[in-house]
């Protein structure tokens, strides 16, 4: 039976008993569970459409790579049956080339062959024609040879015998060429003592017109004014003169080393020119003694 009561608010409320609220609690569960199982068996059946589904795509998929495959088979198999064909003909057509080569080779070469013996056959008969016109005009030169050399004999003897009618004969000796100085020492010094002269003319010169000078002005002879003017020109005369004789003797010197060596260049150009003639003299002589012997042995 139910149960009836009021609660703390004054509010009425009625509770199922326990036996009632056990029986509506399995009753629940029950439902509960009818609904859980219906709802796995649909679950399952989703699952099982889905699995089917795939399986289905994934045979599909696979049916299609077949094909594919197959496709590919087909045209690789194609392709290369093409490209056997196209180099089955190319071959055939390459060696109905060679064979054409090979006759057109042979043709030429037996041509070849044939003008060449024939050639061959002309040259000979022209040789034999020309050693027999050769024989008979060396039997009439032969003679011919015999009189021309006796005749010319004597006269080619002679001129070998006395060649440097030609070429002339060996020159006279070069004039000499004398090598030296221009300038002895003896007259080095006789130009140094000239130099010196004309400094101590010169200091004289000075020392008289110093003492003409100071004599004017009232000083006496042996002023030392006129001693200091007077030494001092001396002094300079001295100075120039030693000077002047380093300059004569320094030009002195390199006048007599440049006429030293352009007299030994002179000496021995002369000498290497005097070579030269006698070196185209002998070439002339050599080549007259080869021209004449040349024309002996010609005449043999």
């Amino acid at each position: 039976m139910p149960i009836s009561g009021m609660n703390s608010y004054g509010q009425t409320y009625t509770e199922p008993s326990p036996g009632e609220a056990a029986v509506a609690a399995q009753n629940a569960a029950g439902q509960w569970r009818y609904k859980s199982d219906q709802l796995a068996s649909d679950t399952q059946r989703y699952g099982y459409d889905q699995q089917a589904a795939q399986n289905a795509a994934n045979n599909a998929t696979q049916m299609a790579g077949y094909d594919t495959q197959r496709y590919g088979y087909d045209t690789n198999a194609a392709t290369q049956r093409y490209s056997t064909d196209v180099g089955a003909a190319q071959n055939a057509a390459n060696n109905a080339t060679q064979r054409y080569g090979y006759d057109t080779n042979a043709s030429t070469q037996r041509y070849g062959y044939d003008t060449q013996v024939k050639q061959t056959g002309m040259q000979t008969d022209t040789q034999r024609y020309i050693a027999d016109q050769n024989n008979k005009l060396g039997y009439a030169n032969l003679n011919q040879s015999g009189d021309q050399f006796n005749r010319a004999y004597g006269t080619l003897s002679g001129l070998l015998a006395n060649p440097d009618q030609f070429g002339g004969a060996a020159t006279s000796a070069q004039p000499k060429i004398t090598t030296g100085p221009i300038w002895t020492p003896e007259q080095i010094q006789q130009q140094v003592n000239q130099s010196t002269a004309q400094q101590v003319q010169s200091a004289q010169t000075q020392q008289q017109t110093a003492a003409n000078k100071m004599a004017g002005q009232g000083f006496g002879s042996r002023s030392p004014a006129l001693a200091q003017m007077q030494a001092n020109a001396m002094s300079q005369a001295i100075a120039n003169s030693a000077a002047n004789a380093g300059n004569i003797r320094y030009q002195a010197a390199e006048g007599n080393a440049k006429q030293q060596l352009g007299s030994e260049q002179a000496a021995q150009s002369g000498w290497y020119a005097d070579q030269q003639q006698d070196i185209a003299r002998r070439g002339v002589n050599s080549q007259y003694k080869s021209s004449l012997a040349a024309a002996l042995a010609g005449l043999v």
